[in-house]
C-alpha cells in the first residue's frame, strides 16, 4: 500500500512517511516534473527499513529481558542450594 501511494500520489506519501520537509520537496519535484516518484519511493523504503529496525530492536530487548530473568532465577536457585548445603550437619 505504501509503494502504491508513493507511485500514485507521491506528495501525499512523502507527507505521511517523511514529514513536512519531505512533502514540500516532493511537491516542488511534482510541480516541476522531476521524478517525485523516485523521491517518494526512497522515503517509503527508508520508513520500511526503520520499522524493521525498530521491530528487531524490540525483539532483542525482549530476549535480553528474558535472559536476564532466567539468569536471576538460576542465581537464586544456586544461592538456595548453597544455603541448604551449609545448613546440613557435618
Amino acid at each position: 500500500m505504501r509503494y502504491f501511494l508513493a507511485l500514485v500520489l507521491p506528495p501525499v506519501a512523502a507527507l505521511i512517511y517523511g514529514g513536512i520537509g519531505a512533502f514540500l520537496l516532493n511537491l516542488i519535484l511534482f510541480v516541476t516534473g522531476i521524478g517525485p516518484w523516485i523521491h517518494a519511493l526512497l522515503i517509503v523504503i527508508k520508513k520500511d527499513k526503520m520499522d524493521m529496525h525498530q521491530q528487531m530492536m524490540h525483539a532483542m530487548q525482549q530476549q535480553s529481558q528474558l535472559q536476564m530473568a532466567q539468569l536471576q532465577q538460576q542465581q537464586m536457585m544456586m544461592q538456595q542450594q548453597m544455603l541448604n548445603q551449609s545448613a546440613l550437619p557435618k
